[in-house]
């Protein structure tokens, strides 16, 4: 599986949620994009009190055989995206531009993991 696969897989599973791998919204379990990958490749939630950034991403990276890490590849931005850095960056480590869609860009997990297929992940 890879991680665009990750990500709808767990997308389907639980409504989307932001700035939280996991979080509850009026009784109802949340996924962020990583926090969907992270059950699909696992079978678990994130732990409701967190878990570090580099030990999600080590997770998927093991999980699902990744050869490559979600902290050190770099990616560009969706041409349609505007980037809000001051240094107008239009590429960035997958794992801020996968956040950065997810929590303020406005798309759903399903248009990220769309996104990522195009660049063969």
């Amino acid at each position: 599986m890879n991680l665009s696969d990750a990500i709808e897989a767990g997308a389907r599973l639980h409504p989307m949620g932001k700035r939280n791998y996991t979080s509850r919204a009026n009784g109802e379990i949340r996924t962020c994009a990583f926090g969907a990958a992270y059950e699909a490749a696992t079978g678990e939630l994130v732990p409701p009190e967190g878990m570090d950034h580099g030990e999600v991403g080590r997770t998927l990276r093991r999980r699902l055989g990744l050869d490559y890490s979600i902290h050190e590849v770099l990616i560009p931005y969706p041409e349609d995206y505007t980037v809000n850095a001051t240094d107008g960056e239009r590429v960035d480590e997958m794992w801020w531009v996968i956040s950065t869609l997810n929590d303020v860009g406005g798309y759903t997990r399903e248009q990220i993991a769309a996104y990522l297929r195009t660049l063969g992940y």
